[in-house]
């Protein structure tokens, strides 16, 4: 993929990627990179497929990351976004990654939950489907809710 001029067509190139089966998601997919689209990022050079197997450890320490073939200049957000793609159903590695990257995104990673949904090489909602949510965000804000009305129930 790539290279890119902007970030604008790095992610009219993400979004228009749908297959024709889920051209009709079009319009909720613009809907959701609105704001992200809105922010301005920085582009960075990244490993892009960032995962256990990519990094290798010896004596403790972080000896090595191998298999850079996704690796490339992408929008500052994109590593998290694609780790949280790798660890979708590895808890203990979503809780090493929020304290790696404190500047939570939710609104870049529930784009990216909608087009890993209706887009790439598995399409994961059918054409019925209209289901965009992301259990990550609406997990991690329903905890914040929690949290925050715990604190305002504190004496």
């Amino acid at each position: 993929m790539g290279p890119f001029s902007s970030q604008e067509e790095f992610k009219d190139y993400l979004v228009e990627r749908t297959s024709s089966a889920v051209a009709h998601h079009l319009p909720a997919l613009r809907r959701l990179a609105a704001p992200v689209r809105a922010k301005r990022h920085r582009i960075c050079f990244i490993h892009a497929d960032l995962h256990g197997a990519n990094i290798l450890i010896k004596d403790n320490r972080l000896a090595a990351i191998i298999d850079w073939e996704h690796g490339g200049w992408y929008p500052e957000y994109w590593e998290m976004t694609m780790m949280e793609h790798h660890y979708m159903d590895f808890p203990a590695m979503q809780q090493f990654w929020d304290v790696v990257y404190s500047d939570w995104v939710e609104d870049k990673l529930t784009l990216e939950c909608a087009l890993w949904k209706c887009a790439g090489d598995t399409i994961l909602v059918d054409h019925l489907g209209d289901d965009f949510s992301c259990p990550r965000v609406d997990e991690r804000l329903k905890q914040l809710t929690a949290r925050r009305t715990a604190e305002l129930s504190r004496p």
